[in-house]
């Protein structure tokens, strides 16, 4: 039955999965030991922008983020936010689209929470719409040295 539904989808939905498929788990366990922004190079490193990328096309950058979350339900490793986030952030950017990574925050009584996803053209990809009604998100990039820990995000 997946193998069908595999077999349905367009090769760039198919070239998307298998890229979120191996990157998922790269940014999963690489966080464990990495700050936030060795991730983000090394994802910057692996998918540079395709130089015949159609730029910033909304119906690619839907389909993108549905074939993240795709491989992300499927996973073992249960990706964060920030994981699934960064993947899909450096996935769009090599396709063409120019998306932005927010991070916010938010008190919960006596709990900071964190909460990663990606806009493109302030139209949030990969949460509700209403999410940055819920966090602050940060309005300038974190600093080099953020570290992202477990348990201070979904």
């Amino acid at each position: 039955h997946r193998a069908r539904q595999l077999t349905a989808r367009s090769g760039f939905e198919r070239r998307t999965l298998v890229q979120a498929a191996a990157l998922l788990p790269l940014a999963t366990l690489g966080r464990r030991v990495r700050s936030y922004r060795q991730i983000r190079s090394m994802l910057i490193a692996l998918l540079p922008p395709r130089l015949d990328a159609p730029a910033g096309e909304p119906s690619h950058a839907e389909r993108i983020a549905q074939m993240v979350q795709i491989v992300a339900g499927r996973s073992l490793l249960r990706p964060s936010c920030l994981d699934r986030s960064l993947v899909l952030w450096a996935l769009l950017r090599r396709n063409g689209n120019d998306a932005d990574l927010r991070i916010g925050v938010r008190k919960n009584g006596e709990n900071f929470e964190a909460h990663a996803w990606v806009e493109l053209d302030v139209r949030v990809l990969n949460d509700a719409d209403s999410v940055g009604q819920h966090y602050a998100a940060f309005s300038a990039p974190l600093p080099e040295q953020t570290v992202w820990t477990e348990g201070a995000h979904d």
